[in-house]
């Protein structure tokens, strides 16, 4: 009899922690939707049509490229250059890959702040595929007092947008950012001035 009750228990809490599991991922699938939203640029990761997307980045709308994803106001740059380009200049740079349907939205909220306020912008395409050595060379910039850990904790999801100079990360924020969250984020640095 003893042994009918423990089989009842244990189904009765196997079907609880099954209940449980479904009650989480429901709720994780309604956070998500209601951060993506309808609109375009609102919540952190924000959908919107994004365009199609061809594998070509730098398209300036033209050649059949995705003009939402277009990165020729920013200067290119490999992992590994990358603390070198930031050498004398506060820059920021922007981590990201064409594929990406939040950086579809972002690039274009990026380049309206380009021209509003003429900031430098650095970018590493994700899309083109990332080398050991390239990887090595992300994970091991030198990162400001109170950013350390940043991008061992970061790098990875895109877009990331980080704040440099001399070859020192001294800001950054993952995700999709709308444009008064990026200018807000930059004049902390005195980009946006």
């Amino acid at each position: 009899m003893e042994d009918v009750e423990n089989r009842e228990d244990g189904g009765r809490r196997g079907i609880l922690m099954v209940v449980g599991i479904l009650v989480v991922v429901v709720l994780a699938i309604v956070m998500f939707a209601s951060m993506s939203g309808d609109r375009e640029g609102d919540g952190f990761f924000a959908s919107g049509n994004g365009g199609g997307g061809s594998g070509q980045s730098n398209s300036g709308g033209g050649g059949g490229g995705n003009a939402a994803y277009d990165t020729s106001r920013m200067r290119d740059v490999t992992p590994i250059a990358l603390a070198e380009a930031t050498m004398g200049e506060t820059v920021v740079v922007y981590l990201g890959m064409e594929s990406c349907p939040f950086c579809r939205q972002f690039v274009p909220i990026l380049n309206d702040a380009i021209d509003q306020y003429g900031f430098t912008v650095l970018h590493v395409d994700l899309g083109a595929g990332i080398t050991a050595a390239g990887q090595a060379a992300i994970m091991n910039l030198e990162e400001a007092p109170g950013m350390v850990g940043f991008m061992e904790e970061n790098f990875g999801p895109v877009p990331l947008t980080l704040v440099m100079r001399d070859g020192v990360i001294l800001g950054g924020r993952l995700g999709l950012l709308r444009m008064e969250q990026l200018v807000g984020f930059l004049g902390e640095f005195g980009l946006t001035e």
